[in-house]
């Protein structure tokens, strides 16, 4: 049986220590609810990093992804398949204007990708949040708003770290330089305009 001690153990002797120890083993978990080697109970407040918050084990999820194995796996984009094109249709549904949807893996990749469309387009600034998290590629790096998570930054974008407090809500305003003022949005939903 493995409990967090033995399991410390263990991560520290073949695991990178880029984040340090974790100070808690997951062993199984149901619904929003984990439960370490040692058989404490948690509530899962982390979601896989906000990548699946769709809880635990749920019946509905496990039928879901055995029927998608039972036909077939990962095939990647260098095939079509019905599910993928499914899932693009219904993004560009919900998002209520044509477009084309670019699947990736990671929020690295959706960076690297929003990093090159906007050098396509023209625009040359590129905002970061202060303290935001965006990625471990050279590109990613390259924006951090947290400069001491970057000894190897290189070619730098111009770029502007700002102060958020919060994030923007539904009613998002368009323009060439639109963010979270916090000043003037602090405990109200939405998106204001930055100065320049």
């Amino acid at each position: 049986m493995n409990t967090t001690a033995m399991l410390t153990r263990r991560w520290q002797t073949v695991m990178s220590d880029n984040y340090g120890t974790p100070p808690v083993a997951i062993v199984r978990g149901q619904g929003a609810l984990v439960w370490d080697a040692d058989g404490k109970q948690y509530l899962d407040m982390v979601a896989g990093i906000a990548v699946n918050a769709i809880g635990h084990a749920h019946p509905a999820i496990q039928a879901a992804v055995a029927k998608q194995l039972g036909d077939y796996g990962h095939v990647s984009n260098l095939a079509m398949h019905p599910v993928g094109i499914e899932l693009a249709e219904r993004l560009i549904e919900l998002a209520g204007r044509p477009g084309r949807v670019f699947f990736c893996n990671s929020g690295t990749e959706a960076n690297e990708a929003a990093f090159k469309v906007a050098r396509l387009t023209g625009r040359t600034t590129v905002y970061a949040a202060q303290g935001g998290f965006h990625g471990r590629t050279m590109g990613a790096l390259s924006l951090t708003g947290q400069p001491q998570t970057c000894p190897l930054r290189t070619a730098r974008p111009r770029r502007r770290v700002l102060r958020v407090r919060q994030c923007p809500g539904p009613r998002k305003r368009r323009g060439p330089h639109c963010g979270t003022d916090p000043g003037r949005s602090r405990g109200r939903r939405g998106a204001r305009g930055l100065s320049r």
